[in-house]
């Protein structure tokens, strides 16, 4: 999902702090698998929105007016990079202004999602995170300085977990049915007959699948 500074309750989303009005925007994260470039603008114009209220609200004001933040709790080349990256890739020629992506994934995302937290609710300040990174602070740090409502919830940017159809079986061993593990510019999959688990660019593997099992196992933004 992303989150933006200030306030998320989903595991991703863009956040302005605790006086950020709270906002869904529903984005379809692996329920859009298929439609590539189109669902990410969508998902941009979403995080375009919900952003530009945090910042004022009425929509009066201009913004964005500088560049925007969007802290990523994890490094740079994963899958959870990916999907930000994905997203802030439109939303930069939507808004004509640099969105800067900070990867922060220190602490098992810990130190990332704090600082989302603290980001003042302007608008500038967005976040991509897991709810892995959720239940971290939720179930395991008893030392963790801030809570779900310093979030606010802006959209759900991916799913995986989910198992794919494909149109062909797998030459190994004859299943057509391959499991999602990570999403991205590139999918990982794993064979669901043989275990088999490889990468495939996203563009290609789009092409090859007939239908989707939804699971919904592991969501991120």
């Amino acid at each position: 999902g992303c989150s933006g500074g200030g306030g998320s309750d989903k595991g991703a989303g863009s956040a302005g702090g605790k006086e950020s009005q709270k906002a869904e925007a529903s984005a379809e994260g692996s329920q859009g698998q298929g439609s590539g470039q189109g669902e990410n603008s969508q998902t941009a114009g979403s995080v375009q929105k919900e952003s530009s209220q945090a910042a004022g609200g009425t929509g009066e004001i201009s913004w964005p007016e500088g560049d925007i933040q969007c802290i990523v709790t994890a490094g740079a080349g994963g899958g959870t990079d990916a999907v930000a990256r994905a997203v802030t890739t439109p939303l930069e020629k939507e808004l004509g202004k640099p969105v800067v992506v900070i990867n922060n994934g220190s602490a098992g995302g810990m130190v990332g999602m704090e600082e989302i937290a603290a980001a003042a609710p302007d608008g500038y300040t967005l976040g991509v995170f897991s709810n892995t990174d959720v239940a971290n602070f939720v179930y395991g740090s008893d030392g963790c300085e801030f809570v779900l409502e310093d979030f606010t919830y802006i959209a759900g940017l991916n799913s995986t977990g989910d198992v794919l159809v494909m149109k062909k079986p797998h030459p190994g061993c004859g299943s057509n049915k391959m499991k999602v593990l990570r999403c991205g510019a590139d999918f990982k999959l794993s064979c669901a007959g043989c275990g088999h688990s490889f990468m495939i660019p996203r563009s290609k593997c789009e092409k090859k699948i007939k239908s989707v099992i939804r699971e919904n196992i592991n969501s991120e933004g």
